[in-house]
């Protein structure tokens, strides 16, 4: 469990820094998904209350960030996109 939570949040510090670099460096918008991600996760879709939930969202959140990187490229991931 404590190594999923590692790499769950190395993965979440990259859609964190996507969105943050993509919308122009508004911290409103990185403050925006931050809510959005506890409400799906502990809420909408408790996954924490199932036993195979915490895989599937770390599967989910790898995969998610590994298609922006590949839609994306790692350029739009650094801060002025150079």
């Amino acid at each position: 469990m404590f190594l999923g939570s590692i790499i769950t949040m190395a993965f979440m510090s990259m859609l964190f820094t996507w969105i943050y670099n993509n919308t122009g460096g508004s911290v409103f918008a990185a403050l925006l998904f931050h809510p959005m991600v506890n409400l799906s996760t502990y809420v909408v879709f408790p996954v924490f209350e199932t036993q195979t939930g915490p895989l599937y969202y770390l599967i989910s959140m790898i995969t998610v960030a590994i298609i922006i990187l590949a839609v994306f490229g790692a350029k739009r991931m650094v801060r002025g996109g150079k």
